[in-house]
């Protein structure tokens, strides 16, 4: 997996996607992150939508956040991972 800080302009990434079960209804709760390059950072993009059998992707929640550029994590080249909360 690349790092962030590697990204050329406009290039975007998956940070992280999760899967969640949902039950008793059925279907499948899905979170992604992406991340873009942008001129001074990154946007980050997370979406939250459901998947059910037969049925189109119900898109839930979209957040969009800008990050500004840190040279903070470029020595360590530390790839984050993300913990679902339970």
């Amino acid at each position: 997996m690349k790092h962030i800080h590697d990204l050329q302009l406009h290039e975007e990434q998956l940070v992280f996607n999760t899967r969640e079960e949902l039950e008793p209804m059925g279907g499948i709760m899905i979170k992604e992150c992406h991340a873009m390059r942008v001129p001074g950072g990154w946007i980050y993009r997370t979406t939250t939508y459901i998947e059910k059998l037969m049925a189109p992707k119900q898109l839930i929640c979209e957040n969009t956040v800008f990050v500004p550029y840190s040279k903070e994590f470029i020595a360590k080249k530390q790839v984050l991972s993300y913990v679902a909360p339970k």
